[in-house]
């Protein structure tokens, strides 16, 4: 997967002329980050999630352990940290058209606003969405689960359909092609009548 320079967990300084990165072991589901020391300084945090169970993605993509490139940029706004964050990640999905697998790739961006509660919703300015959290133990995990569902399709669905053909093709088998023996008065034969899934293609397509 194409993302960042590095894949282990790491913090620092994107202003020039101060020292090189300092090395972070790579991040878990229990890692927090101190964002006021972060914001203050002006840096950034860099890692990957690889192997790590999110469960909130249980029956919503096939896989719960999507590997996961995550950059967070922090700064202070108002006196409040505030992040920038890029998601770069890979999901495998169910397509609602064909039923069959697909990969949706993610460059997601993001911008955050860490506030210690909803009290504070109306200081937050409009380009930043508000994320309640002690600033001082940010937990990383819960942020990139948050992210990675907010970066989901509403509906999922191959590209073409021609790619769905390719991965199901049983189920654009020509519906007129299969024999249905069945009677039906001639007084109620009608378009409407003799294929009550003919439109079913098209509504699976809209």
């Amino acid at each position: 997967m194409e993302g960042f320079d590095r894949a282990e967990a790491r913090t620092y300084d994107t202003r020039p002329m101060l020292s090189p990165p300092a090395e972070l072991n790579a991040p878990t589901p229990s890692t927090v980050l101190d964002a006021e020391v972060l914001a203050h300084g002006g840096l950034t945090w860099e890692g990957e999630f690889n192997g790590t169970r999110f469960a909130r993605l249980q029956g919503v993509a096939l896989s719960e352990t999507p590997r996961v490139r995550v950059r967070l940029s922090f700064a202070l706004l108002d006196q409040r940290p505030v992040v920038h964050g890029t998601l770069l990640t890979e999901f495998e999905l169910v397509c609602q058209r064909c039923l069959g697998a697909m990969r949706y790739p993610v460059s997601e961006q993001f911008e955050l606003m860490l506030i210690a509660s909803n009290t504070e919703l109306e200081r937050v300015p409009e380009l930043y969405e508000p994320w309640v959290s002690n600033v001082q133990r940010l937990n990383l995990f819960e942020l990139v689960e948050e992210q990675l569902l907010l970066a989901l399709p509403l509906i999922a669905k191959h590209a073409t359909e021609q790619e769905c053909v390719q991965v199901a093709p049983e189920v654009f088998v020509d519906s007129s092609a299969v024999a249905v023996d069945i009677e039906v008065p001639q007084s109620q034969q009608s378009d409407a009548v003799q294929r009550p899934f003919g439109n079913l293609r098209d509504l699976l397509r809209k």
